[in-house]
């Protein structure tokens, strides 16, 4: 069988990307090239790479065939090497296998433009926000790890600018405006120096932050002024809202936060006291604005004895005899007098049930509650008055009434018996002022 034996060295490496004009090796052939018909290539890379025979010379010359990729080997995990080998075919058709065996280093160059660019931090900006930073970019290139240079089109490089490396930022003096709400595509550059590409790059616009709106601060009746609308002055030492004129001149009067409350007149007009006015006085009666004030308290023994709110009339003589020295037993035992026969037949369980019950708007007592007070009775140590008034003045109790009655208790007490109304007058619920959340109850309660 014929044999060919070669002489000669390849180079080593192989740069990235070359073609049959980039690279090229040669080997001289010695033995039986006389009957050498043609040389070809073998092995794993032998696609890559051609070899052709010239007889008259004694050469074989090698080039590339295909562009190798140096970042497809570390995608597959192998060595960067291009390994192939050389046949021989003889004129008589055999073959001589064995020839010689190459492994070729791939160089890794700068032959690809970035694939990526996006925003690592930020991305956002506000309209009118003058010189802003937008956010940090970050670039994927398979060929380089920087220092990235960028560029804008004609009509954004007067708006924009990267600066530290990456940071895209507005050019000082100049913002983006509402028209640009809510995405404004930036077309930028990148080149790493040897390899460039554009990429389309969107940025979020968003309204200003303006900050929280001022609280709205009402103007709240003063010492030493001069009456408001209404004829409303501040009295009683600052603690009561007054007028000559009757409840039914008001529409509504409604609690707002800081224990702010507004009077809103017939007429359109409103006045506000301020926290320290635990009550409003009119000709006809006063509101009680307390949720710990004596029409409260009076309004919770009645509730809970009666099963039933009271209204202005029912709590005017409740609360004149309490400032006439009476005190909650007495007044409790006078209305327990006036109750159905059917709650004094009851027994001692079920009378503090049925109080207890009352006392809290018609919610379930805790048994507990329920155990304590019967025993108290059973045992001598309290009247049923005495109960009565623990249960109607507890802090539960008082705390569902004040939730039910968020703006007070209405006393109808006249400042003369010619004065007529001594009912409960009809208010609707209130306007609310600009800035204040309205509240999800009534504006008056009585």
């Amino acid at each position: 069988m014929p044999v060919v034996r070669h002489t000669g060295r390849l180079p080593a490496s192989i740069a990235e990307g070359s073609g049959p004009g980039d690279w090229i090796a040669g080997l001289a052939l010695s033995g039986d090239t006389p009957r050498l018909a043609f040389v070809e290539t073998a092995g794993p890379m032998a696609a890559f790479f051609s070899a052709a025979w010239d007889a008259g010379t004694g050469l074989v010359t090698i080039r590339p065939d295909a562009r190798l990729d140096f970042e497809a080997f570390s995608e597959t995990g192998t060595l960067p090497q291009a390994e192939f080998a050389l046949r021989f075919v003889f004129d008589d058709g055999s073959v001589q296998a064995d020839g010689p065996r190459f492994g070729l280093g791939v160089l890794d160059r700068d032959d690809t433009p970035s694939e990526t660019l996006s925003f690592v931090s930020g991305g956002t900006v506000a309209a009118g926000a003058i010189g802003a930073t937008i956010g940090k970019l970050s670039v994927g290139d398979p060929d380089s790890a920087g220092p990235f240079f960028f560029s804008f089109a004609p009509e954004d490089e007067w708006r924009f600018e990267v600066v530290d490396g990456g940071v895209l930022k507005l050019r000082d003096g100049i913002s983006l405006g509402w028209d640009d709400l809510p995405v404004r595509p930036v077309l930028i550059q990148v080149s790493d120096g040897a390899q460039s590409a554009a990429f389309l790059l969107d940025v979020s616009v968003t309204e200003p932050d303006y900050g929280p709106a001022a609280p709205y601060a009402p103007p709240v009746l003063a010492g030493g002024e001069a009456p408001r609308a209404g004829g409303f002055v501040l009295a009683g030492g600052g603690h009561e809202g007054l007028t000559t004129r009757p409840a039914a001149d008001a529409t509504a009067v409604t609690p707002h936060p800081g224990g702010v409350h507004q009077v809103l007149l017939d007429t359109g007009e409103a006045v506000w006291t301020g926290p320290a006015v635990d009550r409003v006085r009119f000709s006809d009666g006063w509101l009680d604005l307390s949720a710990d004030g004596p029409a409260a308290h009076a309004a919770a023994l009645h509730r809970a004895i009666l099963a039933e709110d009271a209204d202005g009339a029912d709590l005017a003589p409740l609360v004149a005899s309490l400032r006439a020295g009476a005190g909650w037993v007495e007044v409790a035992r006078t209305l327990l007098a006036s109750t159905p026969s059917s709650l004094a037949a009851l027994d001692d369980a079920g009378f503090v049930r049925a109080l207890a019950e009352a006392a809290l708007g018609g919610a379930a007592p805790e048994s507990s509650t329920l155990s304590l007070h019967a025993e108290r009775l059973a045992a001598g140590a309290a009247s049923r008055a005495q109960v009565a008034v623990d249960l109607a003045l507890s802090p539960e109790a008082l705390a569902d009434l004040a939730e039910n009655a968020p703006a007070g208790h209405w006393v109808a007490e006249p400042f003369d018996a010619a004065s007529g109304q001594t009912g409960r007058p009809d208010f609707e619920d209130a306007p609310f002022a600009p800035g204040i959340a309205p509240p999800t109850w009534a504006g008056w309660f009585m």
